[in-house]
């Protein structure tokens, strides 16, 4: 149970800015972009579910703080604002302008999977220190 509140939490908190940016249009479509959050609190729930399960709880861990510290960089507003100009781009190139709602879900959908690939490299971050402070405990 707690891991579904986490990630409802850390999902929702992760997607106000863009959730905000997004809604500016006036459109409407915000059942869209609800539905395109749920799909990626749905794929961080059962990515973490599948590593704590098979024993990499040391990675669900550093997932969930990668995911966290993802947070706060939404207040430089430009990493967000480039992942969605980037899912905007992308949708047009595949052409998914037929129906609004798709249209508008695929939109969150890569927004929330080049913001998913910054929390990457935050998840490499948080490893490297981890590797670094691992060796300088060692060698003392």
């Amino acid at each position: 149970m707690y891991m579904y509140f986490k990630w409802f939490v850390v999902v929702g908190l992760n997607s106000i800015l863009g959730f905000m940016l997004g809604s500016e249009e006036g459109k409407g479509f915000e059942i869209a972009m609800i539905t395109g959050i749920l799909t990626w609190y749905f794929v961080y729930v059962c990515f973490d579910n599948y590593l704590q399960k098979n024993g990499y709880i040391n990675t669900s861990r550093k997932l969930f703080l990668s995911a966290v510290l993802r947070i706060p960089l939404q207040f430089f507003i430009m990493p967000d604002m480039y992942a969605g100009l980037a899912a905007i781009m992308t949708v047009d190139f595949i052409g998914l302008e037929n129906n609004p709602f798709i249209l508008t879900y695929s939109k969150t959908i890569f927004t929330g999977l080049y913001l998913s690939l910054m929390c990457s490299v935050i998840y490499l971050i948080i490893t490297c220190i981890e590797n670094i402070w691992r060796k300088a405990k060692v060698n003392k």
